[in-house]
């Protein structure tokens, strides 16, 4: 559960973060794509777990989840920091050629 409400802050500063999406100077379109998909896989995985589990079964069968939501919340962390980054304007020429040459 601590995973999931992860999952959820995550989002929230993300959408939060893209109320200036117009300010985007690399990949606009790419991180409004990426928001709507976490969006959407955020959506889905409460859809299946509000009618699967209960809050008070939380000792045994929630336990199942903990590694799967662990590495979604590190891929949703790492969507946050990839967007965080499109939102910096300053030498992405050099740093995406740093990336390319690595």
């Amino acid at each position: 559960m601590e995973q999931f409400w992860q999952i959820g802050e995550v989002l929230g500063s993300l959408k939060a973060l893209m109320v200036f999406q117009n300010d985007i100077q690399i990949n606009q379109r790419q991180c409004c794509f990426l928001l709507e998909s976490l969006n959407l896989a955020y959506e889905t995985i409460a859809d299946e777990m509000r009618s699967n589990l209960r809050f008070e079964e939380k000792p045994n069968k929630w336990k199942v989840l903990d590694q799967p939501l662990k590495e979604l919340c590190k891929i949703f962390q790492e969507f946050e920091a990839y967007i965080r980054n499109c939102f910096e304007n300053r030498d992405w020429w050099a740093k995406a050629l740093t990336l390319c040459n690595n």
